[in-house]
């Protein structure tokens, strides 16, 4: 699998573990399982399938390269990120929305201009892939 490939599943991990906190780890896999066909097209050398120990790996990862800790919480039974670096977390989380664009262009190669006129940080970038698959 290419270095896209991997970003791109540590930014759905980080991205889902944040807005889901306390998820667990077989959600977590499904969810990532159902972006594959998405991500399959970005980078058509990535497997299919994503076991119990490539999440591991990842979080091991996400850690040791970004900065970010996904933690589990035995009370609550899932995984959250820890609330330590928010400066960094939040130039990490602007770069996995820019990523996130990225991504979406990538694969609609036919749209010749995409305007962003607002000022305002835009929101739901993360769903941006998915609906122009869904148009295509």
């Amino acid at each position: 699998m290419s270095k896209i490939g991997y970003f791109w599943r540590y930014s759905k991990m980080v991205h889902k573990v944040r807005q889901q906190p306390y998820i667990s780890k077989s959600d977590l896999m499904a969810y990532l399982e159902k972006g594959l066909e998405h991500a399959h097209a970005l980078d058509d050398t990535m497997t299919l399938g994503i076991s119990a120990r490539t999440i591991e790996r990842d979080f091991r990862e996400i850690r040791n390269l970004i900065g970010i800790s996904i933690e589990y919480s035995h009370a609550r039974r899932g995984y959250y990120i820890e609330e330590e670096n928010t400066f960094g977390e939040m130039a990490l989380m602007r770069m996995l929305e820019s990523f996130d664009l990225y991504q979406s262009l990538n694969i609609a190669q036919d749209i010749d201009r995409i305007a962003f006129p607002e000022k305002e940080r835009p929101q739901g970038l993360e769903h941006l892939c998915g609906l122009i698959h869904a148009i295509e």
